[in-house]
This record gives structure tokens, sequence and C-alpha cells, in this order.
């Protein structure tokens, strides 16, 4: 076994009965035996290598490693393969096929089965049957195995957290039937289908396989693990909730003698900025030191504007995401359970004696942004976006898409889930004509009319209708319309907020982006108080292509993928929202041929990086990753007015 590896290899099944074999070498009436393995046996060494830095990654440490002494299990499994594979043989006689070149198909295959340690003594005693597996699942009640260690510990810590036991099983999967591209077996199956015997499905993660006989299962080795419990220290925050009320603007700030500015609510704010960050203007919003101290009344100082300081709208009960009430759909508790995981094995490895800016590469937004609770409830998301605009003029809410910002509403900022359904964004999106349409010059007007141009829309002539239709044009193209016609065509879904002559995609920071190529799916996300981060799983399920896609009505494989997103200096909670929208938008994957596995009709991401693990290229620290993803979102055309709302430093 190799330390290096992340998931057994097929052809490993041969290797590892060779090493466990001396253990069965045991007369056939002996009662079954647990042999728990001392830490300084070679075969416990090399075990321990190789789950090393997954047990790592999920913060957990082995508490033992035992062998299944059952010396029956061992010969009821090799007598099944031994007859299986002489069927085969018998097979190929018929068919004058015994000078061709063959391999069984009921070799020996290493997979696991997460279990909890009290199911552990009765594999031992019986095997895996389905009494001591899933009693229902994807593919019915079977046994059900998977190659990858992180599939089986999620099924593991659903009923226990703190310990956990993993099933090291040699598998005789004989003719598998791929149901990750037809779906044909459904739960109610109780077998494999004709001329087949196992299955194999995708969820989430990683394949599983599914066999229907006890007989095709040996389990040899039992993992037994807990999860590593650390002390970390919770910083400490304020008793106010933010977003803050929007704050007044002041021309400057000196880093070395903070100015002290109250709102006469009995609030002071206490500004020390850094020599870098020491301006903020009427047009900026920077997400940088902030502290709130609830201290007497001191006479304000004049501002260049004063917008109203009022704390109550962030103090709304905010409605959670209708995917964290108890009717929510499986695939949501899973992504929201993986983020979970992942926030723990980044706070179970993460050294909290240094600073967070050193961890992340950049500077981190004051503690104040971050969310929390107050009077049992988190700000909403779109209470952010509220207070971003607060220092806009002729900016607010109600100038974006309405469906967007009913979303952002229901959506906790501590943890939620976005469900992103294409005909629900379609249908909820609202478009605000005045800002993607303009006025037409009186010298283009002539030139459309001495050239007898037409509306596209309608057929009829410019000139026909000028007298009761105003003549307009998009904010980024020359073509003209009437307006009544424009805007009943940017009102319909399939319009895409594009030019129906040209397609050219109306960019006003403002108004929604066109929808993008990904399937529906969903995105659950956690924030975590130690890292200052929100902690992020999409699930984008298995389906079929759509017309945007190259092989449109081909199947493809879904994914899931995690994710994480620190809480910066300069974007604050906007960047984490700015993903949201994207992910509601369709905009965050596509259907491709992975640059990893060189594997075609399945999710792959579509333009917009994501940091993926903690350190390495796909890690931190960066301290560009924040101005990067920034303008592959500006490419998308995501809320591309917070461009202009944030700071530029």
């Amino acid at each position: 076994m190799s330390g290096s590896k992340k998931e057994y290899q097929l052809e490993d099944g041969k290797l590892i009965l060779d090493r466990v074999r001396s253990y069965f070498v045991v007369p056939l009436a002996n009662p079954p035996k647990d042999v728990v393995l001392s830490r300084d046996d070679s075969l416990y060494k090399d075990i321990a290598v190789y789950f090393e830095e997954s047990l790592k990654q999920a913060g957990c440490r082995i508490v033992s490693i035992s062998v299944l002494q059952n010396r029956q299990v061992w010969e009821r499994y090799h007598q099944f393969k031994s007859l299986q594979q002489a069927i085969e043989q018998e097979e190929r006689a018929a068919k004058n096929l015994q000078n061709t070149f063959f391999e069984t198909a009921f070799k020996d295959t290493v997979l696991f089965h997460g279990t909890q340690p009290d199911n552990v003594t009765s594999i031992l005693d019986h095997g895996l049957d389905g009494r001591f597996s899933k009693s229902y699942g994807n593919c019915g009640p079977g046994i059900y195995l998977s190659p990858s260690f992180e599939k089986c510990d999620l099924f593991a810590s659903r009923y226990s957290p703190s310990q956990r036991s993993l099933v090291v099983c040699v598998t005789a999967l004989g003719k598998i039937y791929d149901n990750t591209i037809t779906q044909t077996v459904s739960p109610h199956t109780k077998y494999p289908p004709k001329g087949y015997n196992s299955v194999k499905h995708f969820v989430s993660v990683s394949d599983e396989y599914v066999v229907y006989e006890n007989s095709q299962v040996l389990p040899i080795l039992a993992v037994t693990y807990e999860k590593i419990e650390k002390n970390i220290p919770r910083p400490i925050t304020s008793s106010f909730i933010l977003p803050p009320p929007p704050f007044p603007v002041v021309s400057s700030f000196t880093a070395s003698t903070p100015q002290i500015i109250t709102s006469g609510h009995n609030v002071k704010l206490a500004m020390g900025s850094a020599p870098k960050f020491t301006t903020l203007n009427n047009n900026t919003c920077n997400f940088g030191p902030l502290v709130l101290t609830n201290l007497s009344t001191i006479p304000p100082p004049t501002f260049h504007q004063r917008p109203s300081f009022s704390r109550f709208p962030f103090l709304q009960h905010l409605s959670p995401s209708k995917s964290l009430s108890g009717n929510s759909h499986t695939e949501s508790n899973w992504c929201m359970r993986k983020a979970h995981q992942m926030l723990n094995q980044w706070e179970a490895q993460v050294n909290f004696n240094q600073d967070l800016s050193n961890i992340y590469g950049a500077l981190m937004a004051d503690r104040q942004f971050w969310p929390q609770q107050s009077g049992g409830s988190y700000p909403n998301l779109g209470s952010y976006l509220n207070f971003a605009l607060s220092s806009q003029r002729n900016k607010t809410l109600i100038n974006l898409d309405q469906g967007l910002v009913n979303m952002l509403k229901t959506l906790n900022s501590y943890q939620g889930i976005v469900h992103a359904k294409r005909q629900q964004v379609e249908a909820n999106r609202s478009v605000n004509l005045q800002q993607v349409l303009t006025t037409v010059s009186q010298k283009r007007l002539q030139e459309a009319i001495s050239s007898q141009e037409s509306c596209t829309i309608c057929a009829e002539l410019l000139l026909t209708f000028a007298s009761n239709k105003d003549i307009v044009q998009m904010n980024n193209c020359p073509h003209l319309f009437h307006q009544s016609c424009i805007g009943t065509w940017l009102s319909m879904p399939s319009s895409q907020m594009v030019c129906p002559n040209c397609k050219t995609p109306c960019h006003d920071p403002m108004a929604p982006p066109p929808i993008g190529p990904m399937p529906d799916g969903e995105m659950a996300y956690i924030f975590s108080e130690h890292l200052g981060a929100w902690f992020i799983c999409y699930g984008i399920p298995n389906g079929t292509q759509l017309p945007c896609h190259l092989t449109p009505g081909r199947p493809f494989k879904g994914t899931t993928r995690t994710a994480v997103c620190p809480i910066y200096f300069k974007w604050g909670p906007l960047l984490f929202i700015r993903l949201v929208a994207a992910f509601y938008y369709h905009h965050t994957f596509t259907v491709g041929t992975s640059l990893t596995t060189n594997m075609s009709d399945t999710i792959v991401w579509n333009g917009i990086h994501h940091k993926t693990s903690i350190d390495g290229g796909f890690g931190f620290p960066d301290s560009t990753y924040e101005e990067r993803v920034s303008l592959e979102l500006d490419a998308k055309g995501v809320l591309l007015f917070l461009r202009d709302v944030v700071s530029n430093g």
C-alpha cells in the first residue's frame, strides 16, 4: 500500500488478501475473532500510512485496526468467486473463445464500507448483508461499498460523529451494471439487472457499488477512528450585529489618531485605519477596521452627508432558507453536512496562534461585519447588500432583479442553502427598463428614418409609429426598437437580456446577467467564526444536457465540490454574495470535459475560480485571489454595480 494514493485501485485486491491470508489459516470450526493489531505491526503501519491524509482532512485519528478473522466467511467468499469463474469458463467454451485473451469479471476488488463501531461485531460474526448495511438506498436494499474514504466517512458520521469505523472489504463485483447513465435501478430494486452481478451508482462525491449477495463480499479489516477534539479559542465579538447601519462618511482618517464619530444614538464608532487605507469618500464602501462600542452620546462632527442611522432594519426577524426546514430534500441535508465537515477539517488543521491575514495572505474585514446572532437570528444576506447601497445615490435594492433580492432576503448569513432552478430564476426575474434602454440621438434617428429601418421585433417601420411609440436602443448596441416591443422582449424569460439582433448582452451594472449554462443544483454554506470564512458545498445531480451544452439530450455526470470564501477587507461579505448570485444565475458550473480526469460529459468549473484547499495551488495564502475572482465575476455580469461601490483601496 502506498500512502500517496487517495483511494484503493481495483488491482490491489490480491495484494491485500496476500497480506492477511496468514490470519485466516485457522480451523474452520474456530469462532470468529477480532484480532487487534499492535501499532508496531507492519500491516498496522501500512494501513495507518494509507489513511493518514484522509484522516487528517477529516480531523480524525485512528483508535484501532483489527483483522476480522472469520474462516467461514473467508471460505464462503472464495467458493462464490471460484463458482462464478467456472461459469465464465463454461460460457467461453460454448462460444469457442478459449484461445482469446480473457480477464475474469470476478477479480478481487478492494472497497470500503462506513459504519459504526457497534456494528463491527455483527459484521465479524456474519459478514456484510442487508441487516448490517443500508436497509434502503438509491439502488434498493443491498450492500453499499465505495472506493472513497470520504464517501464512507460521511455515512459513518451520520449516527456517530465522535467514533466511526471503516471496514476494508474484498469484493467479487462480477459484471457491473452502470446506473450512472441510465438510472434504471431504483430504491425498490432487490436484485441487479438480468445478466449483471452488481450495480455502480454515483452519489455526490464518489461512485458506490451495490451487491445483493453477502457471498460477494469478504470483510477483512476494521479501522476504528475518532474525531479529534480541539480547544479552539473563540474570538471576542461585540454584542452588536451587522451589517451596521449606514455610517457617516468623512473626508479622511489618520492612522495615528483614531477619529471618534457618533450617530447621536448612543453608539460610538472608533475608526483607526492602517496607513494604506486612510480615506473613505461618498462613492466607496469599505469593510475595514470598524468597531462599535456602546457609549454615552458625544456631539457628532460635521459630515459631507448624513444617512439615516438606524439599526432596527437589520434586527428584523429573518426567515431561514426553506432548505433548512424539516421537509428539506435529502441532497440538501447532505450538502450541508459536507460543508460542516469541511469547516471542521479546516478548524482541526489551522494554527490559530497566527493572524487570519497571514493564513489568507490578505487583510480581513473587521469582525463587526461577520455574521453575528442577535435576538435569535442572523442578518440576512440582503441586508448586507442594502448596507452597501446606502452610500450610493439613486441606487437601491428596488433597482435590482427582485427575484435575486427576495432570495437573498430569505438566506441566513450564517448558514443556508441556495436552490438554483432555471425556471424559477426566469419566472422571478425583473428588469428595470430605464437602466437597460436609452433614448436615441436625433442624428441616429434621422439615419434610421432615411434608411427605412424596421423594428425587428414587430417588423414595422420605425417611422410608422414614431408619433405614438418612443424609439429606443439598448445601452450597449446600436440597434433601434419600439420601446414597447423591446420592453416586452426583455421581460420574456427567453430573451436572456440580450439584443434580439446581435445577441449582445446588456451589461448595465444594475441589470441581471444572462442565465448561464449550469444545470440546476444546490449550494450549502456555513460561516466559521474562528476562520472568518464561508465554507461552501455545491451539489449538481446527474442529468441531461441542455440546449446550451455541446451535446443536448445526452446524459451528464453530476458532482459535488467544496470551496472557501474568506471575508476580506475590501469586499467584506459582498464577495460571498456575488458567488451566491453567480450560482443563482447558473454561472458557477457548466458541462464539458474535465481537465483533471479527462472525463467528458461531466460537470466542470465555468471560469469562476474557487479556493478548494487549505494550501497548495488551490489554497492559501493568496494575496491576489480577492481581486482575480472579482474580475471573473465582472466578466459574467454578476452584480456589476458593486465594482463601483467597493473601495479601490
